[in-house]
């Protein structure tokens, strides 16, 4: 019986949803300023973008969030290792900012901005993740 409930809370507890709460995040660490150069966090339709300068806040338009979980899919985040560091220099090289990217409870970080070594579908999503940052602080008060 126990069972049976269960089985139907998790059924009731979907309904209504056809997706999963898209959670993502590319932060930055390190350089010249140990601080690295801002991220930004999507949580749901949720943005906050910052940058060097400032932090805004800003909201998720349909057709980016069409496109980053097109592009957090492709990227297999339940396969990523904790790091695409080079095993030469595991904490990158002096002043080089590492990377971190996040999607839901996936995360996986590198060196630099050309992300040597990093499967081309997490660069991609990095790069529409920076294009949505960019978006929110050009049209931040």
């Amino acid at each position: 019986m126990k069972h049976a409930m269960l089985v139907a809370a998790l059924l009731l507890s979907g309904c209504g949803t056809t997706e999963a709460r898209l959670t993502l995040k590319l932060t930055s660490d390190g350089g010249f300023t140990g601080k690295g150069v801002g991220g930004v966090a999507i949580d749901g339709t949720s943005i906050e973008a910052s940058d060097m300068r400032r932090s805004c806040r800003g909201a998720l338009r349909a057709e980016e969030e069409s496109r980053l979980r097109e592009l957090a899919a492709a990227a297999r985040p339940e396969a990523w290792p904790e790091s695409y560091a080079s095993t030469d220099r595991p904490h990158g090289s002096p002043d080089q900012i590492r990377y971190t990217i996040t999607v839901g409870a996936h995360s996986t970080s590198w060196y630099g901005e050309a992300g040597e070594g990093v499967p081309h579908e997490i660069m991609k999503l990095r790069d529409a993740l920076v294009v949505v940052q960019q978006r929110v602080l050009k049209e931040c008060p």
